[in-house]
């Protein structure tokens, strides 16, 4: 595999998600620009991994996603196109297995290479508490917080919602909210402290306002960035053309909107700027995906995947692991910083 140093396991798992995407399309086809647009990027992807001259290139290059007779007929080109896409996703789930399985033993060879034998035994339960293993890691689900105003991108939202759902996350958003005694804001703030990645949509419209004149959007927005949350922007390229309905109707909701919308826009790293739904749910798909390569989160798993252990064998265990170990605790600590990366936000 080429660029071993390099986790492509979220990458071909969007890839495969696509998949999904794709066959829920009734009349796909080979020539629809969802396919070649997938197409295009799983040759990239492939040619980064394995090589263009690789066995997995050839094998995706020689799928049939076209009929060879009737190739005017609409139907047989959609149930050919369909078959591949099938086909392909059998093939890259055992892809996705391999490069799991990959990095999992380039993670422990470089464990036994940086550590002694009893630093080992205190080092192996940080692998599981950092979550290093493949197999654990796809256990963990990352929060997402989904902001915006809400009636004019009610189907932006959902749509969002599902990108989320399908890459291993909990969407959060106002949709949840329930009744409380607690002011919206403050809901909110809670909300926000138990994400691990904050997403921000930008229509047409600034939104309802709190008490100080401030929308919840932007305070929402605020908190993300005063807390340290990655935050992730998606704006209408072209709200101008929206429908009225879905712009502001007065002079101060547009003055507000148009300074919300550029303050934001400044950051370019974390914005980006979309023409319709469809550009929408690819943009996050990356943008999460790479967030969580990237900017990994606290997240959340299972309670039945964490080992119970009672109080006197904890107690055992502990004293074992400090008599073992022989470097000071800033020592080690540093070590296993350098090998597992700091996991501080």
């Amino acid at each position: 595999m080429k660029g071993e140093n390099m986790n492509y396991y979220p990458k071909l798992k969007s890839l495969i998600d696509k998949i999904d995407e794709l066959l829920k399309i009734p009349d796909l086809t080979a020539d629809s620009k969802e396919f070649v647009d997938w197409q295009i990027r799983t040759e990239l992807f492939l040619s980064r991994c394995y090589g263009q001259e690789s066995t997995q290139m050839k094998r995706f290059q020689h799928t049939e996603f076209v009929p060879y007779f009737d190739f005017d007929n609409r139907n047989e080109r959609n149930k050919k196109c369909r078959d591949g896409l099938e086909k392909t996703k059998e093939i890259f789930e055992i892809y996705l297995d391999e490069i799991e399985e990959d990095n999992f033993n380039r993670t422990m060879d470089s464990i036994h290479g940086k550590l002694s034998r009893p630093q080992l035994s205190v080092a192996i339960p940080k692998i599981e508490e950092k979550v290093i293993s493949g197999k654990i890691i796809m256990k963990k689900k990352y929060q997402v917080f989904i902001s915006s105003t809400y009636e004019d991108l009610k189907e932006e939202r959902a749509a969002v919602t599902q990108c989320l759902l399908n890459n291993n996350c909990i969407p959060v958003g106002m949709e949840q909210f329930p009744a409380s005694n607690m002011s919206q804001m403050e809901y909110i703030k809670k909300m926000l402290d138990d994400c691990d990645y904050y997403i921000l949509i930008i229509g047409g419209r600034y939104g309802s306002l709190d008490d100080d004149g401030i929308g919840y959007t932007e305070k929402e927005y605020n908190y993300a960035i005063q807390k340290g949350i990655p935050v992730m922007a998606f704006v209408n390229a072209h709200p101008e053309k929206l429908p009225n309905e879905k712009c502001e109707q007065t002079d101060a909701g547009r003055e507000k909107f148009k300074a919300f919308r550029n303050r934001v826009w400044k950051n370019k790293k974390l914005v980006k700027g979309y023409e319709n739904i469809g550009d929408l749910k690819t943009y996050v798909v990356d943008a999460i995906n790479a967030a969580i390569r990237e900017c990994p989160g606290i997240g959340w798993v299972r309670g039945d995947s964490i080992p119970e252990m009672d109080e006197q064998t904890f107690d055992k265990m502990f004293e074992k692991k400090l008599a073992e170990h022989t470097a000071t605790d800033e020592e080690f600590q540093e070590m296993l910083d350098e090998i597992f990366g700091d996991s501080k936000k």
